[in-house]
């Protein structure tokens, strides 16, 4: 069984162990192991990553039944910008007029 996130570089866990890379694990088929991600978490200068979804269509932390043949689970992020815009330049800013 194989975890990993797209992007890639997003922190996941499983069974409370917390990873940022992909990684494949050799739990016996049918075993139930959890996996989970935080949200939103930071990115670089201005963004921030919210999670979308699992590959499996589990929620944000759910319990994964190991299955027999080797299976990848994915976590989509889309990536948020948190910077607020700015004025194009030669664009004085408006000024608020209280009535």
């Amino acid at each position: 069984m194989t975890v990993t996130t797209n992007p890639a570089g997003r922190s996941f866990s499983v069974d409370g162990v917390t990873y940022t890379s992909a990684q494949t694990f050799a739990f016996a088929a049918g075993s139930v192991h959890t996996v989970a991600v935080t949200s939103p978490q930071a990115g670089g200068t201005g963004t921030q990553y919210a999670f979308a979804s699992w590959s499996d269509g589990g929620g944000q932390s759910h319990g994964i039944l190991v299955p027999s043949s080797d299976q990848s689970f994915v976590a989509t992020f889309q990536s948020i910008d948190t910077q607020p815009p700015s004025a194009p330049t030669g664009v004085a800013a408006a000024t608020p007029v209280q009535n």
